[in-house]
């Protein structure tokens, strides 16, 4: 997801594997699907990480992120602007967490974690004009517009019109989309998206399907698609607790 390029290099590398290895006719059909092997991709996106380690993974993604908003920082500067800014993560927040610690973001909101508008983005931004600062950057998981809803903002559009008639900022708002899931990817994101696929290759080689294949401490590991999608993890909150100290 964060990085379709490198997952699309597996899965083609999986392809070219499974033809260049298979010896005897008949051994691979289409119905082979029925048995079939998972790349796990952007863990971020989604709420079962399967022990991967998320910086490594999702590197791409990320850069992708701060690239744009370091592009619109500039006329939030420029502007005495507050931009809010929307990214990927309907489930879970670890983009908008780890993006909004690398572009400076004075709130950051995820799914995993209530929020008070006021609290959470009034004051703060207040606290921040106090240091002589005018220009401000919000960033919001997509997950998090139920929890917008419930208290009367409709969306990141409603929600900078909310910040324009309470602070008198200059306020917009900017949702990244699916350029986040595009651009050149990282070296290592390359790398690890041929070892999934090797590593899918063989296993359907030795007949074995209805696996996930992820990373879990630097290793290639695979398993069951059931177990997997029942897995949790929840983010590390003394990463959020370290992007609210600083960020004023």
């Amino acid at each position: 997801m964060g990085d379709v390029f490198g997952l699309r290099v597996g899965k083609c590398f999986c392809k070219a594997i499974v033809a260049d290895l298979t010896t005897e006719e008949g051994v691979f059909t289409d119905g082979v699907g029925k048995e079939e092997v998972v790349l796990e991709d952007y863990a971020d996106l989604f709420p079962e990480p399967w022990g991967r380690n998320l910086l490594d993974r999702c590197a791409t993604c990320l850069n992708t992120i701060m690239d744009m908003v370091d592009r619109i920082r500039d006329t939030s500067e420029s502007h005495d602007r507050c931009t809010v800014v929307e990214v990927m993560g309907r489930r879970a927040g670890y983009l908008a967490l780890n993006a909004g610690i690398a572009v400076g973001a004075t709130s950051i909101l995820i799914p995993e974690l209530d929020f008070d508008i006021e609290k959470d983005i009034i004051e703060r931004m207040k606290r921040t004009q106090k240091t002589g600062k005018m220009h401000f950057i919000i960033v919001v998981a997509e997950g998090v517009n139920e929890k917008l809803v419930a208290q009367g903002i409709n969306g990141v559009g409603a929600l900078a019109k909310y910040i324009e008639h309470n602070l008198g900022v200059e306020a917009r708002a900017s949702v990244l989309g699916h350029v986040q899931r595009g651009g050149s990817p990282s070296a290592k994101d390359r790398v690890v998206g041929s070892q999934m696929g090797s590593y899918a290759a063989h296993l359907l080689l030795n007949g074995i399907g209805n696996r996930v294949v992820a990373m879990q401490k630097e290793k290639i590991v695979d398993f069951d698609i059931v177990e997997a999608l029942n897995m949790k993890k929840s983010i590390d909150l003394s990463l959020y607790d370290t992007a609210m100290e600083i960020s004023i």
